[in-house]
């Protein structure tokens, strides 16, 4: 089970957010110069990008006698497709290596590679049209190395004397060269003969370049390496552009670049030499998902092969073919679905398969705070108010109730009505009440998290939920205590405290602050006295009476279900003070505004999300609205006791974690001068209060 704390946790998804390491390259953008014929060229992280005005048409097959794909190798009639046939039972499977060569137009010869029963093809290469592979091979005297090519087989046990694995392999001037346990690279003759041996950074691919140097990729350290008069020297870094984590980087050959790359959810033609970088096309507007791609390779006329990857219904790895072909005339028959906020995982997935079952639909992602950095919040507005906005908003970390109670978003129950396949009932009839405002639900979240916090029974009584006077009395009653939470200072405290109960000091619905109450001044008190605890670790400083509370996130049944038979049967659950017992916590939460050109893609795609629990199993987990995959998740208990305390907890949550950006900051501006002793409780509860008022009436009046 994963805890944190949900205040860094709050901080982290608003980073994730609002601030992304990626760089966003829409199709057209502010200061963007105008080329030829539509496109347009920017300079991003110094890096000149030309965008083309090609669009790409995706067609998806699957793989011609191959269950497992592991390489795809570009020739100049095609590509090579190696990879495993599997057949038999799932006790008694029967393995077959083969490479399948395609050709553009889509054209399929499958080879059966003649590879031992007890032997496994781990790396392959072309040299024209040849294919080379390498079998690994386990043998009563250890690991034997063979070579096959052109119907010959060759041993390599001296070249590879103890190697253990292989990760990358090219030829060159009939020599093979290779990629040996993350350390060092090697070159060998035909016949076996080690020619030289160098120690390198872990090599993820050679690639020839189109004057046909041989580079070779450095993952871990984004770097390229030249192979030449037998020794690697280092090339060039990878552009800024490309320098996501997650880049990947596949030969160029039958293209006119020197490399394809994957990065910041778009490929990429790199010409390395001319320091040139061209977006052949968005993720998203094909219906890709980038982290999805294993491999990919041009067919030549602009034409694209990949190999995708995708889970099956019980998760298990598939593979299939993604094909890519320039589209005649441009996709203005295409409805454009707007999504304003950074490019997730989550949303990447779900783009793919949106275009797959609404081919009509193009998506594409602003991103306000990439845009127009600290003036985002009020563009947005602005957007909303005078039409020109998203179809589908982002709403975490922005002030969704000021946009509802100023009829600016939908009241997704009427699309909920309107529905075929969904009702209100079908949902978790709790989270709607904690979601609605007046009566009215003008967001969904993709999942939600259960937030508590629990404490020693003796400490904070039994399992009723407790006001934040009750809380307050019973850190009184135990002057013991060093502290409220075990890795909170003073200021983080309130911070954590107010997150899970904004409406014990704010009440939005009247636009009215409460900082100065009796309760606030014995908050500043209590954290005025707090420090850290002597222990290794919260769940320590709890058991040892040193701290109250332990915050605790339920991310996954089966999680709380073995955290609670090890430790967790010893702890109440009173949650946090004026919160009830446990909080929701939503992600991804989404909205429709009102003006939105494309209302019905836009609840299309949020159904999407809501309804297909894939998407959670490859996030950050948690439960989908609908009250069906919670019963599901549930049932699959294994200890009845965990069972009952996880239903109570979901059924007793009444309100969601919220996360008020500007509440935070003028905290985070006022407590330090009274927690450093310059301001008493009475001056700092006055300053937090005025300015917590104007905003309250500058932003919900």
């Amino acid at each position: 089970m994963k805890r944190f704390r949900a205040f860094v946790l709050a901080m982290l998804i608003l980073f994730m957010c609002t601030a992304c390491k990626k760089e966003t390259l829409p199709a057209t953008q502010p200061g963007s110069a105008q080329t030829a014929a539509g496109e347009t060229e920017q300079t991003v992280s110094g890096v000149s990008v030309r965008i083309p005005a090609a669009q790409y048409r995706l067609a998806r097959t699957e793989p011609e006698g191959m269950t497992v794909g592991t390489a795809l190798l570009p020739y100049s009639g095609g590509a090579v497709l190696t990879g495993s046939m599997i057949t038999g039972s799932a006790d008694e499977p029967l393995r077959t290596e083969a490479a399948a060569y395609y050709t553009p137009e889509h054209a399929c010869t499958v080879q059966e590679l003649p590879i031992s029963p007890d032997g496994l093809a781990v790396q392959a290469a072309l040299a024209g049209e040849r294919l080379y592979y390498i079998e690994s091979r386990q043998t009563p005297d250890g690991e034997q190395w063979l070579l096959h090519a052109d119907g010959q087989t060759r041993v390599l046990d001296e070249a590879l004397s103890g190697v253990s694995n292989l990760t990358a392999m090219a030829v060159q001037d009939e020599e093979l060269l290779l990629a040996a346990d993350g350390s060092y690279v090697l070159a060998c003759a035909m016949d076996g003969t080690l020619l030289w041996k160098q120690p390198a950074a872990e090599i993820k691919r050679f690639f020839h370049v189109r004057d046909g140097a041989l580079l070779a990729w450095a993952q871990s350290e984004q770097m390229l390496y030249s192979i030449a008069d037998d020794e690697i020297q280092p090339f060039c870094p990878l552009p800024d552009l490309f320098r996501t984590g997650t880049e990947a980087l596949y030969p160029g050959e039958n293209t006119p670049y020197d490399c394809l790359v994957f990065a910041n959810d778009a490929c990429f033609g790199w010409q390395i030499a001319e320091d040139a970088v061209t977006q052949l096309f968005a993720c998203d507007t094909v219906g890709l998902y980038a982290m999805d791609v294993e491999a990919f390779c041009g067919m030549g006329n602009g034409r694209y092969l990949g190999l995708e990857f995708y889970p099956s219904e019980d998760e298990a790895a598939q593979y299939r073919l993604i094909w890519l072909t320039p589209a005649e005339g441009d996709f203005s028959e295409k409805r454009l679905i707007r999504i304003a906020g950074s490019r997730s995982n989550i949303f990447s997935m779900a783009v793919r398969d949106f275009s797959s079952l609404y081919p009509e639909y193009q998506v594409e992602f602003v991103d306000y705070e990439a845009q127009y950095g600290e003036q985002a919040d009020q563009q947005l507005l602005m957007d909303l108010l005078y039409g020109d906005c998203p179809d589908l908003l982002f709403v975490n970390g922005l002030p969704f109730a000021q946009y509802a109670r100023q009829g600016l978003l939908e009241d997704l129950y009427a699309w909920i009505d309107a529905d075929e396949t969904l009702s209100r009932t079908d949902f978790t009839q709790n989270l709607l009440r904690a979601l609605e405002t007046d009566g009215a639900l003008y967001r969904l979240p993709q999942t939600y998290l259960l937030e508590t916090a629990m404490g020693l029974p003796e400490t904070v009584g039994g399992e009723a939920d407790w006001t934040m006077a009750e809380f307050l009395d019973t850190v009184q009653a135990h002057p013991a205590l060093t502290a409220v939470f075990a890795q909170d200072d003073g200021a983080s405290m309130l911070q954590q405290l107010l997150l899970h109960a904004p409406e014990a000091f704010v009440d939005y619905e009247a636009a009215e602050a409460h900082f100065d109450s009796p309760d606030f001044l014995r908050l500043l008190a209590l954290a005025q006295r707090q420090s850290y605890p002597a222990a290794e670790s919260g769940r320590e400083a709890l058991l040892t009476g040193q701290v109250l509370l332990e915050p605790l996130t339920i991310m996954h049944a089966q999680d709380f279900d073995e955290e609670y038979a090890d430790s967790l049967n010893q702890f109440s659950f009173p949650g946090f003070p004026g919160a009830g017992r446990a909080v929701f916590y939503l992600n991804l939460p989404m909205a429709i505004p009102v003006s939105a050109q494309e209302k019905e893609g836009a609840w299309a795609f949020l159904k999407l999300l809501i309804t297909e629990d894939r998407y959670a199993a490859r996030g950050r987990g948690g439960w989908l609205p609908l009250q069906a995959d919670f019963e599901e998740k549930t049932a699959a208990m294994q200890d009845p006791d965990a069972e009952k305390l996880l239903r109570t907890l979901q059924e007793s949550a009444t309100s969601v974690f919220y996360y008020d950006a500007a509440i935070s900051q003028i905290l985070a501006d006022e407590l330090p001068y009274f927690l450093s002793g310059d301001q008493t409780a009475d001056q700092i509860s006055t300053r937090i209060q005025r300015r917590a008022q104007l905003y309250l009436e500058e932003t919900y009046r």
